[in-house]
């Protein structure tokens, strides 16, 4: 959707069609550099000049370049999100990673971004929250669901950190599903004790 909006509004010469200033199309344009031109090329500035608007204009909608670096992540951490869980936990974990890995080769720059991002969104928090359900529906419940959680994250992360330099591997290619098989063999191995 971010994508949609913002080549919606441009134009041959990567500017945009002077239009009314929204949340909406500031984050699209920001989603927009990050992708193109990596998290480090978003700058106020930068965003406004794509919009065709006064950099000032724009603290109408944001904070700061970090509210705006924070409600990039939110938007494209909707892209994770999924709509059916399959009923498996092993399954639904692989389509928790599968569609992470996707979103983090589209979009390089969420690693980063989370790592300079203070305050999860709603967006992040939903990803979270069925991660974790997922697993309570496997009986693992706190601690122990966090730690797999952010194992299962950082396993995903570390792949699209791999693949974000034009690599377009898939998801289920045999080393990533391999390595994510013997992560949760050993997590169940440990849960049977």
């Amino acid at each position: 959707m971010v994508d949609t909006l913002y080549r919606e509004a441009m134009t041959s010469d990567h500017s945009v069609e002077r239009a009314p200033l929204s949340l909406e199309s500031i984050v699209a344009a920001s989603v927009h550099i990050a992708d193109h031109d990596g998290l480090e090329s978003v700058s106020i500035r930068s965003v406004a000049a794509a919009l065709r608007a006064r950099p000032m204009s724009l603290y109408s909608f944001i904070t700061s370049k970090d509210d705006l670096i924070s409600r990039m992540l939110d938007n494209v951490m909707s892209e994770i999100v999924l709509e059916d869980i399959p009923d498996n936990w092993r399954e639904a974990l692989f389509a928790i990673a599968r569609r992470t890995i996707q979103i983090g080769t589209r979009h390089p720059w969420i690693v980063a971004a989370s790592l300079q991002s203070d305050t999860p969104g709603p967006n992040m928090l939903t990803h979270t929250n069925q991660t974790l359900a997922v697993l309570s529906g496997a009986g693992v419940e706190g601690r122990r669901a966090e730690t797999l959680a952010t194992a299962i994250d950082v396993y995903v992360i570390g792949f699209a950190t791999l693949w974000k330099n034009g690599s377009d591997a898939p998801a289920d290619d045999r080393l990533f599903t391999d390595g994510l098989n013997w992560l949760l063999d050993g997590f169940e191995h440990q849960r049977s004790r």
